[in-house]
C-alpha cells in the first residue's frame, strides 16, 4: 500500500522523452513494441505491506512484463525518496570517501538533480535488452541509463559528472545498508539489497580495473576522474551487452568471476554505516 501525492520534479518533460528516445535509439529491437508508457513525480507518504521496505525511490505499474511489453506502463518516482536520500545518505557517504574539492564542485541541488536524472534513465531503460539475472538486470538499467544521458547530447558536463558522482554514492551507501544489515541478521533488508548489491560491487570492480576512480598508495579509492568515470561506464554498458548476446567469449557466468568480489569494498573508506 502507498499513499502518494502530485509533486513536481528539477527533471523537465522535455528532458524525460529525450532520455526516453535515446534510450529506444540505443536499445530497442525490432521485436519492442512502442507503446505507451508515462512518467510521474509523487510524493511518497506512507508505504506498507510486501515490498515497502526497503524504501525505495520508483516504482514500475503495473507489476508484470508481459502487460508492460504489450499494453504499456507507468514509471512513478518519488521526489521526496529522491531528495531525501541525495542529502542524508548520499552526500555525507561521499564526503567520507572523497577529498572534500570532490564533492564540493556541486551544490546540493545538482546532486540532488543528478540523482533525479538518473533515476529516470535507469527507469526507462528496464524494457530494454533485459537480463533474467536481477542483479545484472538493475546493473544494466543503470549503466545503460547513464549511456543514455551522456549520447542525447542534452545535458551540460555538470549534469553528467552529477549523475555519475550519485551513482557511485548510491553505491557506497548500498554497501554500508548491507554491511549493517548482516550484522543485524536482518535477512528481509539483505534479500531487498541484494540485486543492487551484486550489481554494485561487480561495477566498482570495472571501475578500479579500468579506471574512473583513484586509488592512493595505501590502495584507498580517494577521488573522481570524471573524463575515465564516463567513458567506462559507457564501455561497462557495452560489456554487459556483449554478455547478455553472448558474444567474444564473455558470459554472465564470466562477469561474476571477474568481478564479483567483494574485497573492493575494501578500497574504500566508509564500510558500514556507523562511519557515516
Amino acid at each position: 500500500f502507498r499513499l502518494l501525492v502530485k509533486d513536481e520534479s528539477m527533471v523537465k518533460k522535455d528532458e524525460i522523452d529525450n532520455i526516453r528516445k535515446t534510450s529506444r535509439k540505443l536499445y530497442a529491437t525490432q521485436t519492442d513494441i512502442e507503446v505507451p508508457v508515462s512518467l510521474e513525480f509523487r510524493r511518497l507518504l506512507l508505504a506498507s505491506g510486501n515490498g515497502a521496505h526497503p524504501a525505495k525511490t520508483a516504482k514500475n505499474y503495473p507489476n508484470f512484463e508481459q502487460i508492460r511489453d504489450k499494453d504499456g506502463y507507468k514509471n512513478v518516482l518519488y521526489t521526496n525518496m529522491i531528495e531525501e536520500g541525495t542529502l542524508t545518505q548520499l552526500i555525507p557517504t561521499l564526503r567520507k570517501v572523497f577529498d572534500e574539492k570532490i564533492v564540493n564542485q556541486f551544490s546540493e541541488q545538482q546532486l540532488v538533480r543528478g540523482t533525479s536524472l538518473r533515476v529516470v534513465a535507469h527507469e526507462e531503460n528496464h524494457p530494454f535488452r533485459r537480463f533474467r539475472d536481477t542483479p545484472l538486470e538493475e546493473l544494466k538499467a543503470s549503466v545503460n541509463g547513464i549511456k543514455a544521458i551522456i549520447e542525447s547530447g542534452q545535458f551540460a558536463e555538470e549534469d553528467i559528472n552529477a549523475v555519475l558522482l550519485t551513482e557511485i554514492g548510491a553505491a557506497l551507501y548500498g554497501r554500508s545498508k548491507m554491511v549493517e544489515a548482516r550484522m543485524h541478521s536482518d535477512t528481509n533488508t539483505q534479500t531487498g539489497l541484494e540485486g543492487y548489491y551484486k550489481g554494485d560491487t561487480i561495477f566498482m570492480n570495472y571501475l578500479i580495473e579500468n579506471g574512473g576512480l583513484v586509488i592512493n598508495d595505501k590502495g584507498q579509492v580517494i577521488e573522481v576522474d570524471f573524463k575515465l568515470l564516463k567513458e567506462n561506464s559507457i564501455k561497462f554498458a557495452d560489456y554487459l551487452e556483449k554478455a547478455r548476446e553472448g558474444e567474444q567469449q564473455i558470459t554472465i557466468p564470466k562477469i561474476y568471476e571477474d568481478f564479483n568480489n567483494e574485497r573492493v569494498w575494501d578500497n574504500f573508506r566508509v564500510l558500514n554505516t556507523s562511519e557515516v
